[in-house]
C-alpha cells in the first residue's frame, strides 16, 4: 500500500466517527432539556423544587432506591409536570391565596407545617379544620381550610407563653429544628425536653415535613455501613431504607462514630442523639408519635 492510500484510509478512519457524532449531536442536545446534571452540594429536595416536581417523581423516573445516594455529575431525568401557570412564584401567590377561614390550594413542596407557619396557625388547628387527625399526607391541588390565626405557628407556642394547650394538640410530638440542631419534645402541648442533635450532612439532608414514628428497635444495624444504631426510632422511608432517631452509631471496631460532633449536621439523613438522650426518647415515644422536621 503506497503512502497516498495510507493517508486516504487514515482520513476515513477519523472522518467517519466525526460524521457520526455530528449526526447524533442534535438528539443529545435535545435530550438535555429534560435532564439535570447533579452539582456538588445538591440534593433531591433542591432539584425537585427547582423543576417543580416531587422527590417521589424523581425517585420513580430515575429508579433511585435511596434519595441520599446521588453524586456530582449524575444525570437525572426530569419528569413532566402539569402545573398551573402561576407556579413560578409560590411564595407570593401562596401568601395571597387565603386568609383565615378561606381555602388554600396545596402546591408541590408544601407540607402541613409550612402552611401552618405561613398563616400563623397551630399545626393541630390546621389538622382539625381539615379532618387530618390521623395523617399528615397532603398533595398538590388539595384544598385546605385555613382556621383562625393563633398565637404561634406550632405546638411549642403554648408552652412558651404559658397558655393551656388546645385539646386537639397531639399528646406526644417531637419537633426537630435543623436551624439550631435541636429536638424539642412535647407532651400534651408542654415542652418536656430539649435535646442536642445532629441531622443529615449537606447532600444527605434529613427530609423536612410531618411524619410519625413507624418502628422501634432497641439496637438496629446498618448493613451498608456496618454500624450499630442503639435506640432506633424510624420515622420515614427513603426507598427501601428508613431514616430515624438513634444514638451515636457504633462502628465494627467499637469506636463511636461522630463522637464530639453533636450539634453539627454530620449524619446520612438520620437524627443523631447522645446515648442517654436517645434512650430517654426511645422509652418515651410510641409508634405513631408525631415527628415534625423543619428547616
Amino acid at each position: 500500500m503506497d503512502i497516498s492510500t495510507r493517508r486516504l484510509w487514515r482520513t476515513r478512519f477519523f472522518l467517519v466517527p466525526l460524521l457520526l457524532a455530528l449526526f447524533f449531536l442534535p438528539a443529545v442536545v435535545q435530550a438535555t432539556d429534560d435532564t439535570h446534571t447533579v452539582r456538588r452540594g445538591e440534593n433531591l429536595n433542591e432539584i425537585a423544587q427547582r423543576y417543580d416536581v416531587t422527590v417521589r417523581e424523581l425517585l420513580s423516573v430515575n429508579t433511585i432506591a435511596n434519595p441520599n445516594w446521588i453524586y456530582p455529575g449524575q444525570v437525572l431525568v426530569i419528569p413532566e409536570h402539569n402545573g398551573g401557570e402561576n407556579e413560578d412564584d409560590p411564595d407570593e401567590s401562596g401568601e395571597e391565596a387565603a386568609t383565615a377561614g378561606e381555602t388554600y390550594v396545596v402546591r408541590a413542596g408544601d407540607s402541613l407545617f409550612k402552611i401552618a407557619r405561613r398563616y400563623e396557625v397551630t399545626l393541630a388547628a390546621l389538622r382539625q379544620a381539615n379532618n387530618l387527625y390521623h395523617t399528615s399526607l397532603i398533595y398538590p391541588g388539595q384544598q385546605l381550610t385555613i382556621p383562625n390565626a393563633g398565637s404561634a405557628p406550632a405546638a411549642e407556642g403554648a408552652a412558651d407563653s404559658g397558655q393551656t394547650p388546645q385539646s386537639s394538640a397531639p399528646p406526644k410530638q417531637i419537633v426537630v429544628d435543623k436551624s439550631d440542631q435541636r429536638a424539642y419534645v412535647y407532651e400534651n402541648g408542654q415542652l418536656r425536653w430539649t435535646f442536642i442533635v445532629s441531622t443529615g450532612m449537606p447532600g444527605s439532608e434529613t427530609w423536612e415535613g410531618t411524619f410519625q414514628v413507624r418502628s422501634k428497635i432497641p439496637n438496629a444495624y446498618a448493613y451498608l455501613w456496618g454500624l450499630q444504631m442503639p435506640y432506633w426510632l424510624g420515622f420515614y422511608h427513603t426507598g427501601y431504607l428508613e431514616n430515624g432517631f438513634h444514638a451515636l452509631p457504633i462502628m465494627s471496631n467499637g469506636a463511636i462514630l461522630w463522637e464530639g460532633y453533636l450539634g453539627t449536621p454530620v449524619s446520612y439523613g438520620c437524627v443523631i442523639l447522645s446515648y442517654a438522650d436517645a434512650e430517654t426518647l426511645y422509652h418515651w415515644a410510641a409508634i405513631g408519635t408525631e415527628v415534625v422536621v423543619r428547616p
